[in-house]
């Protein structure tokens, strides 16, 4: 068994809204095996992030939640997936942000792909 691992970067901006996402793109060098169901042995975990608050400058962040999922990959050539909940800490919600997440995306290859 050998493990892959790259790390994908994904843009992302927007405002304080629910479910803001980017995308990334990744390449794997071998065949992804599968498990007994047939589903592919591949995850993303954040490895990174780092978000700039555009608008207002200085405020306090009430919470933020960061997601990453692999949305397609199930051969050579994949996607992943952020997802961005962020909750300033005052009733507008219209703030702008900017910013990137790495994520690392970890798949098994099958044996003699490395």
């Amino acid at each position: 068994m050998a493990l892959f691992f790259d790390r994908v970067t994904i843009d992302v901006n927007g405002n304080c809204v629910d479910g803001s996402l980017g995308t990334g793109n990744f390449a794997i060098p071998g065949k992804i095996r599968r498990d007994d169901d047939g589903v592919p042995i591949i995850n993303a975990a954040i490895s990174a992030f780092a978000l700039e608050y555009k608008n207002p400058k200085e405020a306090v962040i009430g919470r933020e939640e960061l997601e990453v999922e692999v949305t397609s990959g199930g051969s050579r050539n994949g996607t992943v997936a952020a997802r961005l909940n962020l909750r300033p800490a005052s009733p507008n919600r219209d703030w702008l942000f900017t910013g990137t997440v790495t994520a690392l995306v970890i798949a098994e290859l099958e044996d003699g792909h490395r």
